[in-house]
């Protein structure tokens, strides 16, 4: 087996690598430490998130990605994509932040990272512009 099968950036692999975690008090009462813990490189596994209504990917196919993180959603890598992105399986939709490098997410957690749970903390950009797929008809 590759030693990065999905074809994740170096940055993000540097990152796990190095020990380094995300800045967990930014989740605060949504999520505890333990769910925010980078998965080691090579115990990642692709999932798939069946998709009702479609945006922007032609067919039906489900759309798969890889959980980086304990918390399968708060920040996954969509290796057909070669990006980084968010599911919200509550309310069916998932985020694709195209053009978006690791270094750019990394400084800018509070912005990317927290728009799941806080569209607050995100003013910077409108999360709503990387919907690829939703469950809603809107």
């Amino acid at each position: 087996m590759s030693s990065n099968p999905f074809n994740l950036p170096q940055e993000y692999i540097d990152f796990v690598k190095s020990k380094k975690s995300l800045n967990v008090e930014l989740f605060d009462g949504y999520l505890e430490k333990e769910e925010l813990k980078c998965q080691a490189i090579e115990e990642l596994q692709s999932a798939t998130f069946k998709k009702w209504v479609d945006q922007e990917i032609e067919g039906d196919d489900p759309i798969v990605y890889v959980p980086l993180l304990t918390d399968e959603e708060v920040l996954v890598w969509f290796p057909e994509l070669s990006c980084f992105g968010q599911i919200n399986g509550e309310d069916g939709e998932v985020f694709a932040y195209k053009n978006v490098d690791w270094n750019e997410i990394q400084s800018k957690q509070e912005v990317y990272l927290m728009a799941l749970f806080d569209e607050s903390e995100s003013e910077e950009i409108d999360v709503y512009d990387y919907v690829i797929a939703s469950r809603n008809e809107d």
